[in-house]
């Protein structure tokens, strides 16, 4: 029992030697005869990579010039509601004016003035009296004085008719009130719409930003797919070398397999 458990011994550990062998050639074999093939493969796959990576390379190119000219025009428009919100904000101003002279200041002077040439027609109706006396003395040197207007009577008529006065500037008071509410409201839209703005030159900067980094990306793995595709065919030799050392040093250790079970061949005598 012991002499059969020995020669079966032997035997598998002949056959597995030899299967060993026969697996470490075929291996040492394909090895070489896969790495033309698979470095073609490898080469024609990595370009393909390279080529979508370049693409996309200029894709972001042309997606970053695009948000910069984006960026310059909002920041143009930006500039011009910033100058709009001041030139709204001045004729605000200018308007708030105008409405305080309409409805006080210039009623108190067209007043002052009325009350101004009543009192010259008090005094030129006296000093035309004095005129008229004067010049109507006989042997008077030069014409008498009699114009075809009074100079009392034109100072009336003036004064009357600044009568109208009040009313067209209660009329002008109220205009320029409508219209500087009126632009107040816009001046308050147009910096809402500038806040927006704002907001659209910020996520323009974000995305800007965002492309930045894809395009870093993107050109530090095309540059290692680069060196990848150069180096391809060098890297696929050292791997084949590599295993088939491996595969060399596999086969010793079948032979030294088959060495132990020829031993254990020879040392069990053949049954009878």
């Amino acid at each position: 029992m012991r002499q059969l458990s020995r020669r079966f011994t032997g035997l598998m550990l002949v056959s597995t030697a030899v299967l060993g062998l026969l697996i470490s050639l075929v291996g040492v074999v394909g090895v070489w005869w896969v790495r033309p093939p698979l470095t073609r493969a490898l080469t024609s796959s990595v370009g393909l990579a390279i080529g979508a990576l370049e693409t996309t390379a200029q894709g972001l190119t042309v997606v970053g010039q695009s948000l910069d000219l984006a960026d310059s025009s909002v920041a143009r428009l930006e500039e011009a509601f910033t100058t709009l919100v001041t030139s709204l904000g001045d004729t605000v101003k200018v308007l708030d004016t105008l409405v305080a002279l309409s409805g006080r200041g210039l009623p108190a002077t067209v007043q002052a003035a009325q009350i101004s040439l009543r009192a010259a027609q008090t005094s030129a109706q006296v000093l035309e009296g004095m005129l008229y006396a004067v010049t109507s003395i006989p042997f008077f040197p030069g014409q008498p004085y009699n114009p075809e207007t009074p100079l009392h009577q034109a100072l009336g008529e003036v004064a009357t008719s600044l009568d109208g006065l009040n009313t067209s500037f209660t009329t002008m008071e109220e205009s320029l009130a409508q219209t500087g509410s009126n632009l107040g409201l816009i001046e308050t839209e147009v910096k809402r719409m500038q806040e927006d703005i704002q907001h659209i030159r910020e996520s323009l900067q974000e995305a800007r930003d965002v492309v930045r980094q894809y395009q870093d990306t993107t050109a530090r793995l095309l540059e290692r797919l680069r060196w990848l595709e150069a180096n391809l065919p060098r890297l696929t030799t050292l791997a084949a070398i590599g295993l088939t050392i491996f595969l060399v040093w596999l086969g010793f250790n079948q032979v030294g397999v088959l060495l132990q079970g020829l031993e254990f061949l020879r040392a069990a005598p053949p049954t009878t």
